[in-house]
């Protein structure tokens, strides 16, 4: 503890540096007991507990925090000496601990929902099941099939044997070969390629293969909205069936922030022939000011007839608050996930103000006629 101090104060400190309580913080004594007990050394496990009631009781986690804050402590800088080790260890348990907790288990559903929905090359993790299991193999999924011409439940009718005899062998990291067949015509067969890199609390995967290869999703009521941009429309796709996050979010955000006024005037043109709600009116007229996105967010939330928001969800003030949100702050994995949530967003509403339109104006054909 004397070495680290002295190298992070660029002085030589004296042997009774730490005799003084202001000189050491709660965050070392307990650091130092979690160490101790993870070694079994009963001097220093002494030693910390003597420490420890010269402070007040904190929870370890807040003490390591609080270092961060006041010192700029930062784990990975740490000299691995025989003390510093095991701080190293007590923090990576305590990371591990919050990142885990974030993280779904590992059953048949995610490998199949994995296998389903996960664009090529990215890593997906979770935790380690409860239950053992020798392998990733799952017995079927559900599908495109080209022959039948519809989705289709997919099995595997690969014959694995019994097993009887054989010593069980715990997953670890390698690759799996999935192979599935289409029940209804048995002409189909889809395969995936899956690499897996297995620790003691968590298992990563990515899919790395996969035939027939998936056809971009292009959604034609999108391809019309965007027309005037079908060329970052294009580009967005490729990017979100690539798992492409930071560029999907960057095209996306381009594209609505090209179409927003057109989507407003669909909005406006809908309440007009509807109730004509003032508030909305109003509303989507300070929308369509020059004004940073994030002044927007609470007028978005005025700006749709309640009929347009499902179970009191306001689409148009949340793409106005995802659309505020900066790309260099997020994850690639972050970005994915808001662009994606973007394009359902606008989905929903053009996809209803459309209907709701070609419906009004067969009603008004058909009452005109009578």
């Amino acid at each position: 503890m004397l070495r680290y101090w002295s190298i992070q104060q660029k002085r030589k400190l004296p042997k009774d540096y730490f005799d003084k309580s202001r000189n050491l913080l709660i965050s070392d004594a307990k650091v130092l007991k979690k160490s101790a007990e993870s070694l079994r050394n009963e001097e220093n496990l002494v030693l910390a507990d003597k420490l420890i009631g010269r402070f007040g009781k904190k929870q370890l986690l807040q003490a390591v925090k609080q270092r961060q804050k006041t010192v700029g402590f930062d784990p990975s800088s740490l000299i691995l000496t025989n003390y510093f080790l095991p701080v190293n260890r007590v923090l990576a348990i305590i990371t591990n601990q919050e990142h885990l907790s974030k993280m779904d288990e590992l059953d048949d559903l995610k490998i199949k929902e994995f296998l389903e929905t996960t664009p090529l090359y990215s890593w997906k993790s979770f935790k380690l099941p409860q239950m053992n299991r020798s392998s990733l193999r799952i017995t079927e999924i559900d599908s495109f099939c080209d022959n039948c011409e519809q989705h289709r439940p997919f099995h595997d009718l690969r014959s694995y044997g019994g097993g009887a005899g054989e010593a069980f062998r715990a997953l670890s990291s390698g690759t799996s070969y999935f192979e599935f067949t289409c029940v209804s015509c048995r002409k189909q067969r889809h395969e995936y390629l899956v690499e897996q890199i297995v620790t003691e609390s968590d298992i990563k995967l990515q899919k790395y293969g996969e035939l027939p290869r998936k056809k971009l999703d292009r959604d034609k009521i999108l391809q019309k909205f965007f027309s005037d941009d079908s060329e970052y429309y294009e580009k967005s796709v490729v990017c979100l069936s690539h798992g492409f996050g930071v560029a999907a979010f960057a095209y996306m955000r381009r594209i609505v922030e090209n179409n927003i006024d057109k989507l407003l005037d669909m909005i406006q043109e809908d309440n007009n022939s509807t109730d004509s709600n003032s508030e909305v009116i109003s509303a989507l007229e300070e929308l369509k000011k020059q004004s940073p996105m994030s002044d927007k967010i609470s007028v978005a939330n005025k700006a749709l007839p309640k009929y347009l928001q499902p179970d009191g969800l306001n689409p148009l003030g949340r793409l106005y608050q995802i659309l505020s949100e900066g790309v260099h702050s997020l994850s690639d994995s972050d970005c994915l996930e808001r662009a994606n949530k973007i394009q359902n967003c606008l989905k929903y509403l053009i996809s209803e103000l459309s209907t709701r339109k070609v419906n009004r104006a067969k009603f008004k054909s058909m009452v005109g006629s009578l």
